[in-house]
């Protein structure tokens, strides 16, 4: 059997899924057209993507074409979504740090068996603790809940996912495979879509779980084993594809978590409204060479932090900490650094609402992450 390459990157799907989208001509009743990506719009306003800057625009300020397009746009966007990436419920209103509600309300197809009523009706199995839940989706995905002192749900739950593709000819650009999140034409990669998951032999329970083994059906045959355990306070997650034997093209695998925005942006919003709702949030870093830790503030843009010198290329911690994640502490690191890299980078979003991407990946053994090299996600 053949092992892919494989490597663990974070991101927030709703840009990708935003960088997908075409430029469009939008008019406003002046007569001025402006080219930009629809994001997203509701019965009174339309946001739109120029350059990587997000604006919020009246549909009443708008040409009726115009208007009519951000219609069917919202129309197309709320239509049921893919099973194979499922997303988060988009009509689901961002809730404060700290604001609880029923965060266990997120879409997506069940492909697992799922416990089917209560609360964690379309999940398969969940443990519950006093800082954090995990619960593992009927459509694969594993989310996380974090909790404040008395229980709440903080915000939206953090999850992660799984993305196997190939490549018909050698990456042209990065010299690595990079497994994107849907088809990349110029690039000779395809994504490999997610088929069904094999029925596991523990029925559906909402009672706790230490440890889990999956295996999802992608096409060509190809099985991605996935194992998750849980503490008390810490999650492990790992995983590979394997590849038949007589495969054309090996899969090239990444695991995927995202950090969902927590608030809404407007256009009125300036810096003196992000400030107390960010507060001192921050991403903290310890260099892969063991150099002092730097400490990223969600405030300050990446430009500048670039600028001053203090944006390491590679590191071996990462922790999120902050107003926004409720005062809990999310760290992230791999268990072993054994031929591995672990990285940073972003996507550009409304500042400084901007979204994070780690990537954790293997050169050397040929893709598998096994369990002694599990990407740690500890939580207090």
């Amino acid at each position: 059997m053949k092992i892919s390459t494989i490597f663990f990157f974070l991101c927030f799907t709703a840009l990708s899924i935003v960088a997908a989208e075409p430029i469009r001509e939008w008019t406003n009743v002046d007569g001025k057209t402006i080219r930009a990506k629809y994001v997203t719009s509701d019965e009174t306003s339309v946001t739109i993507l120029i350059g990587v800057q997000k604006f919020v625009y009246p549909l009443s300020k708008l040409k009726p074409e115009s208007q009519a397009l951000a219609k069917q746009l919202a129309a197309e966007a709320s239509a049921p979504p893919d099973p194979v990436a499922p997303a988060v419920d988009p009509g689901a209103k961002p809730k404060p740090a700290g604001g609880g509600g029923d965060a266990t309300k997120v879409g997506g197809k069940a492909l697992l068996p799922v416990i089917g009523d209560g609360k964690w009706a379309r999940y398969h199995a969940v443990t519950e603790g006093k800082t954090f839940d995990v619960a593992v989706h009927g459509s694969g995905r594993v989310y996380l809940f974090l909790k404040d002192s008395a229980g709440e749900v903080i915000g939206k739950p953090l999850y992660l996912f799984f993305r196997t593709g190939y490549y018909t000819k050698p990456e042209p650009q990065f010299g690595w495979p990079h497994a994107y999140y849907r088809d990349h034409a110029d690039r000779h990669y395809k994504l490999r879509q997610l088929v069904s998951f094999e029925v596991p032999s523990a029925p559906p329970s909402a009672s706790g779980f230490r440890r889990l083994a999956l295996v999802a059906n992608h096409e060509d045959g190809v099985k991605l084993e996935i194992g998750i355990e849980v503490t008390r306070s810490r999650i492990g997650i790992w995983g590979a594809p394997v590849d038949p034997r007589n495969i054309e093209y090996p899969s090239v695998m990444a695991m995927a978590m995202t950090v969902p925005a927590f608030f809404g942006v407007t256009d009125k919003m300036r810096a003196d409204d992000w400030t107390p709702i960010v507060g001192d949030t921050t991403i903290s870093i310890v260099p892969a060479n063991g150099g002092r830790a730097v400490d990223l503030s969600y405030l300050e843009k990446w430009d500048d932090f670039k600028k001053k010198g203090i944006y390491p290329s590679e590191f071996q911690k990462a922790e999120l900490h902050g107003k926004l994640f409720g005062r809990r502490k999310v760290s992230l690191a791999p268990m072993s650094y054994r031929d591995l890299k672990f990285n940073l980078t972003h996507y550009s979003g409304v500042f400084p609402f901007q979204p994070y991407h780690f990537i954790y990946k293997d050169d050397r053994n040929g893709g598998k992450i096994d369990s002694s090299r599990r990407l740690q996600i500890d939580i207090r």
